[in-house]
This record gives structure tokens, C-alpha cells and sequence, in this order.
């Protein structure tokens, strides 16, 4: 597969549709046959490493580096109001943490918002940020796992709702270990659990609690490998957002037992009826 080839799939990945189906040229983004000349005569080994071509398509962050390595990130959020769209180009990685960590305060803070919208609204800009496929927070039923909130298609197409045995998961090692699970590649870097991944490639995932006690997970994956390794800084930003996760749901499991006490109508569910 040739470099336009790779960026056309990456894209049409992204979107879930047919790279035929892709109405915009790449032409209209890039100088196509420029971009093969440069990368092509870049042949020093020390100019390809500091090489980086930039450019966006479809609202995508499309980077090249001199080896030809495609990387596809940073898709705007489509969120509506209280999500103000990230911009076209990131300059630096330093302005990408920046913006990334605006637009996520901004959905935290839209507290007149119910907390299953605010908590989707997360999911959509964290996993856009980290650029993987999918995300999800999952509660632990006995020996079931179940989505409760779902963003992005992935592989499976997931629906909040949906149960699934809890030893199938990949999310069971940060059940049962109580701690984050994170990697760029499963089949490289944790073999021992490929077969139970369901085609996950890449997954970074925090435990949540629930008065102590875990609750399930505050995961995001793809289907694909990783290009590169997540940062500590990735880990750092879905560990404080997997603990914001947890407080949100300790403060509606006393909001729903206090309503119980003064109602004497027992509440069933999860999330609650102040979602």
C-alpha cells in the first residue's frame, strides 16, 4: 500500500465508510504529487527523522514523518453547544494538551446538562483526543459485564445496554487487578491476553470505584495497533477523568438513596433517573 493509499484507508476508517465513498480529494487538502517528491528525496536518514508534513482532511489531523508513517488524530467534536470545536491544525503537542483539556473542561462543566450527556460528551472528546475507535464506561454485574455508555463504532458496534460475560473482556484484568491497563499493541506487549481482546489491538483503561468498591471501567480501544506507545500524559488525563467518573456516580447512588428513604420507592438501575 502506497502513502496515498494508507492516508485514504486511515480516513475512511475513521468515518466507517468505503474509502470509494470519500467525496472530498485528497487533492483538495494536499499537494499530492509534491508530498510523494518530498518524502521520495528525503534519503538522509537524519533530514527523514525531523521530517513531519501536516495538513487537514475531513477535519482530520493527518501527519506524515520521513519514514511515511501515517497518523490520523484530533477529528473536531460535533457536540453542539457546550463543546467548541478543536482546531484545524495542532501547532505543537504542548497547544494540542491545551485545547484538549479546554474542550474537556467545558463539557465537565455544563453542569445544567444531565450527567449521561455530559458523561457521552466525555467519551466523544476523549476518545477524538487519544484518536481511537471506541470508548465506553462499563459496570460489573455479578460475572456480566455491561456497557452502560458507548461512543464511537469500533469493531463491534456497540450499544449502551448490551451484556457480554465478563471473562471475554479484556476490561476483566482492570477489574480484577484494580488498576490501569494500557497498550499501543495487546498482541505485542500482553500475548497472554490476544485471545481474550475481540479484536482490540490498542486499550488504555482505569478502574472505576463506587464507595470504595469497583464499580467497572473507564476504557477507550481500537482495533488497530497504535503507531505509538500512549504518553503518560494520555494515562494521566483518563485516570483523573475515570476518578471524576467515579464521584459523579457516588453522588447519584446517595442522591437515589436518599430519594428511596423519603419515598420509600426503591430505585433500580445504574445510572439513575437523573441522567
Amino acid at each position: 500500500m502506497n502513502l496515498i493509499e494508507k492516508i485514504v484507508w486511515k480516513i475512511a476508517d475513521r468515518e466507517g465508510v468505503d474509502p470509494t465513498d470519500l467525496e472530498k480529494p485528497l487533492q483538495e487538502a494536499v499537494d499530492v504529487d509534491g508530498l510523494k517528491t518530498l518524502i521520495a528525496n528525503t534519503e538522509d536518514q537524519h533530514n527523514r527523522s525531523h521530517l513531519n508534513v501536516e495538513f487537514v482532511h475531513y477535519g482530520y489531523a493527518v501527519t506524515i514523518d520521513g519514514t511515511g508513517t501515517v497518523r490520523i488524530s484530533n477529528k473536531p467534536s460535533t457536540m453542539g453547544q457546550f463543546s467548541p470545536q478543536m482546531p484545524d491544525s495542532i501547532s505543537n503537542e504542548l497547544d494540542h494538551r491545551e485545547q484538549a483539556m479546554k474542550h474537556i473542561g467545558d463539557v465537565i462543566a455544563a453542569r445544567e446538562r444531565p450527567f449521561v450527556e455530559r458523561l457521552d460528551g466525555l467519551l466523544e472528546v476523549v476518545r477524538k483526543m487519544l484518536g481511537m475507535k471506541g470508548a465506553t464506561l462499563s459496570y460489573v454485574d455479578t460475572d456480566k459485564y455491561v456497557f452502560e455508555a458507548v461512543d464511537g463504532t469500533g469493531h463491534t458496534k456497540l450499544h449502551a445496554g448490551e451484556m457480554v460475560p465478563l471473562i471475554d473482556k479484556v476490561c476483566k484484568r482492570v477489574v480484577e487487578t484494580e488498576q490501569a491497563f494500557v497498550t499501543r499493541d495487546i498482541e505485542a506487549d500482553a500475548p497472554e491476553l490476544a485471545n481474550l481482546a475481540c479484536d482490540i489491538s490498542s486499550y488504555i483503561g482505569v478502574p472505576v470505584f463506587v464507595d470504595g468498591a469497583v464499580y467497572g471501567t473507564f476504557s477507550f480501544y481500537d482495533t488497530d495497533p497504535r503507531d505509538e506507545a500512549f504518553s503518560d500524559w494520555d494515562l494521566a488525563v483518563v485516570e483523573v477523568l475515570g476518578n471524576w467518573v467515579s464521584g459523579e456516580l457516588e453522588q447519584r447512588q446517595q442522591e437515589r438513596a436518599l430519594h428511596a428513604a423519603t419515598t420509600e420507592r426503591p430505585y433500580v438501575g445504574k445510572l439513575g433517573s437523573n441522567r
